[in-house]
């Protein structure tokens, strides 16, 4: 087991350098020693340290308090705070930047000992509750979108289908001039994609059109891709990778294909106009694998061998708040009157009984990763 490491942020020498030996006594990594509150922000950035030990007061124009808000906020990292003599507005200004401890000057190394580890788990726990109640809020959130898309779609097809169905009467009753039939097939066109938009939003919700069955899933991405690339710019490169080629898959076929069109479309458009790479890869995996639970958090998932499909791209990328909300229905960084296409690939992925994550940095690129459960001989 690795030791926990430590930053220092103490401007007394002295003091900075008895509390290194400590730590070093009591098995811990100090990464650096730090004497402002603006160099300690740039080493936890870089070193990432699993603890960071402030002084309260340090050299230059920034606090021990400011900067432990910063390194806080930025980089998640728990802090312990030191200080020459209790105070209570201190201890609450403690509070407000997120430490997990307050020690006195001097204090014993059994204090510090106790202090770290106690401030160790309480990040750990904290962070573990944050992260189960985003995951709650995010399982509500995404089930309220849903039956407010399926009442939509309903009642949005039930509506669709009076014009359409003037749209016949009215092609019989007019004369038939080349004008009015090409306005009616026109009016019948545009109803139709209105009707796939409807038939979107019941892909998301589950309630699509099931038409399951097995087939190679080599020859289904061929299909896809050799379409797609007469559609994706000259300049994006489409690179395939297939671990094996006769892998088989129980699935929709026309839904798998809509989805990988999606996700290279998506790929393409986070490239834009200059030279970039796209690369879409398979693998079959036992659901053994660690990282296969770690990755989708799915019990289901991890219990079986899963076909792996990864689509990534060299792309502008997203952060984190995007990342986020790239599943909610109707939420797009495209003009408006997008943002189906991810809410529905959800949708798809989970009809197939499957899982999908998104692995995505500013400036980095984007990789989409979707699990399938291999059909059970």
């Amino acid at each position: 087991m690795l030791p926990i490491r430590v930053m220092i942020v103490e401007d007394n020498t002295t003091v900075a350098k008895d509390l290194q030996g400590c730590l070093n006594d009591l098995g811990y990594e100090v990464t650096s020693l730090q004497v402002s509150g603006e160099e300690a922000i740039v080493k936890a950035g870089s070193e990432c340290p699993d603890i960071v030990i402030m002084d309260i007061h340090l050299r230059g124009q920034m606090t021990g308090i400011e900067a432990a808000e910063i390194i806080h906020d930025q980089f998640e990292i728990p802090l312990i705070f030191l200080s020459a003599y209790s105070d209570r507005n201190l201890l609450e200004k403690a509070k407000q930047v997120g430490a997990f401890g307050y020690l006195v000057k001097p204090f014993e190394e059994r204090e510090l000992f106790a202090n770290i580890e106690m401030a160790i788990y309480k990040f750990k726990v904290e962070k573990e509750r944050r992260e189960s109640e985003f995951r709650l809020a995010q399982i509500e959130k995404l089930e309220g979108f849903r039956r407010m898309a399926s009442s939509l779609a309903h009642n949005f097809n039930n509506i669709l289908q009076v014009p359409m169905g003037c749209n016949e009467l009215i092609k019989d009753l007019l004369p038939s001039s080349p004008q009015c039939q090409e306005l009616i097939q026109d009016s019948t066109l545009a109803l139709k994609r209105a009707a796939k938009i409807s038939e979107l939003m019941l892909i998301y919700v589950g309630q699509g059109t099931d038409k399951f069955m097995a087939f190679n899933l080599t020859s289904e991405i061929r299909i896809v891709t050799d379409s797609m690339r007469k559609k994706l710019p000259a300049q994006h490169s489409l690179e395939i990778k297939f671990e094996s080629t006769d892998t088989v898959i129980n699935a929709n076929s026309e839904h798998l294909q809509k989805l990988l069109e999606h996700l290279l479309i998506n790929a393409s458009e986070a490239i834009g106009d200059g030279h970039g790479e796209i690369s879409l890869s398979t693998q079959v995996v036992s659901g053994k694998e660690a990282w296969l639970q770690e990755v989708f958090e799915n019990n289901t998932i991890s219990k079986k061998n899963s076909v792996i499909i990864r689509i990534s791209d060299n792309g502008c990328g997203m952060d984190e708040g995007t990342r986020a909300k790239i599943f909610d229905p109707f939420f797009s960084t495209k003009f408006l009157g997008r943002g189906l296409g991810m809410a529905a690939a959800l949708g798809i992925v989970e009809r197939h009984n499957g899982a999908i994550t998104v692995k995505s940095q500013t400036g980095k690129g984007t990789e989409v990763i979707i699990a399938i459960p291999c059909p059970e001989h």
